[in-house]
């Protein structure tokens, strides 16, 4: 009897411990879209741009301040990591020319309560910037 009352607090503590994961990291992505910096530098937050060098939050706002955000996410429904999409009208000099004018930033939690965002562009939907499918593994069994 005692096990299963170990494990029913098992369950519960880890229950509790992903629902804070995913506050913490909504928090964060509201104070994103919010651009309140405060709420940023008040937590554990990292941010990394398209070169994946460290941002500050202020060039992290700053940077996303030149850009529309598009839609809205509800982040009961969306799995980590979360993204937040803007629409950047002009071309930025750091783009590929597989990339859109989609800027991503994608929130995780790295470890509780650290989250980490990274910036990316979204990649074309087109043949010619269609990623290499992986390599399908042989079976043992094929000769």
């Amino acid at each position: 009897m005692k096990m299963v009352g170990v494990v029913a607090a098992l369950i519960a503590a880890a229950s509790a411990s992903n629902a804070e994961a995913r506050d913490i990291v909504a928090a964060a992505a509201n104070a994103i879209v919010a651009r309140d910096a405060d709420t940023l530098k008040a937590m554990r937050f990292d941010a990394y741009g398209l070169d994946r060098k460290p941002l500050s939050v202020d060039d992290l706002l700053d940077r996303i301040s030149q850009c529309r955000r598009l839609g809205h996410t509800d982040w009961e429904l969306q799995p980590n990591p979360r993204e937040i999409h803007f629409d950047c009208d002009e071309s930025q000099e750091v783009q590929s020319p597989c990339e859109d004018n989609i800027l991503i930033v994608a929130l995780d939690r790295a470890t509780s309560p650290h989250i980490v965002a990274q910036l990316r562009f979204k990649r074309l939907e087109t043949s010619a910037c269609a990623l290499p499918q992986a390599p399908v593994p042989k079976s043992p069994h094929d000769s």
